[in-house]
């Protein structure tokens, strides 16, 4: 029901692109959770490029969103793959069956960062949060071996999920961005790590959205809240 307005209100901003930022559904394995998916999802699916995420809640269920969102420049499975959105490259990964700790899965990943040189933005989007103060803790892997790379090649902002809150870091020049108050019932901002609090430019658990006006002069970022139609965090990159 939460998840209906959220929806409505992207739709309204008649948006060229869309970014799901994974637990599509309940339970991946049920069909019936994905036509529920789907009867909800109609305005915005046909209405706009349409890119998801891999969430742990599509676990079991591989299948069905290897079918429904097949991608193409993908690395070991089709939950991995980039995209070229003219001044904007968008790399989608899921840590659910690939190891970033290994050779092949960093060397696909570097060699897609530099395929993005020429991109005026650079947006990386996954699941797990590597910075968060919500219910599930941050991905400290991710940080370990692929934050490194996502600052040495230049990407704007990281997007993920997980976390049913809203929640904004800064960490050596990157915008992370948790957007994960899409619907299901709302985490809170409770497990703040003293010394990484700086990072923190915003946080709120509502059911938001963000929306992202990009030109070749910036990247501007603007998150509604949609319980009041009010803007809860904006910020420009540049």
């Amino acid at each position: 029901i939460a998840h209906l307005p959220v929806i409505e209100a992207i739709v309204q901003e008649h948006p060229a692109v869309a970014l799901h930022t994974g637990d599509l559904v309940n339970g991946g394995s049920k069909k019936s959770d994905w036509d529920m998916f789907f009867k909800a999802e109609e305005a915005l699916l046909t209405s706009t490029f349409f890119y998801a995420v891999f969430g742990n809640h599509e676990l079991f269920g591989e299948e069905y969103f290897d079918t429904w969102f097949e991608a193409r420049d993908t690395f070991h499975v089709e939950r991995n793959y980039r995209v070229d959105l003219g001044l904007v490259g968008l790399l989608v990964i899921q840590r659910y069956s690939t190891d970033w700790t290994e050779h092949d899965p960093k060397q696909w990943l570097k060699e897609s960062l530099e395929a993005m040189l020429d991109k005026r933005w650079v947006l990386v989007a996954h699941h797990h949060p590597m910075y968060t103060f919500s219910n599930h803790s941050p991905w400290y892997e991710g940080r370990d071996e692929l934050q490194p790379l996502f600052e040495q090649y230049g990407v704007d902002m990281v997007l993920a999920g997980h976390n049913h809150c809203y929640e904004h870091f800064k960490v050596n020049g990157i915008h992370y961005v948790v957007a994960g108050g899409g619907g299901a019932p709302l985490y809170g901002i409770n497990d703040i790590i003293d010394d990484e609090q700086v990072y923190l430019e915003a946080a709120q658990a509502i059911y938001h959205y963000a929306s992202l006006d990009i030109s070749d002069e910036k990247l501007e970022v603007t998150v509604v809240d949609v319980s009041t139609d009010d803007i809860f965090d904006h910020f420009v990159i540049e």
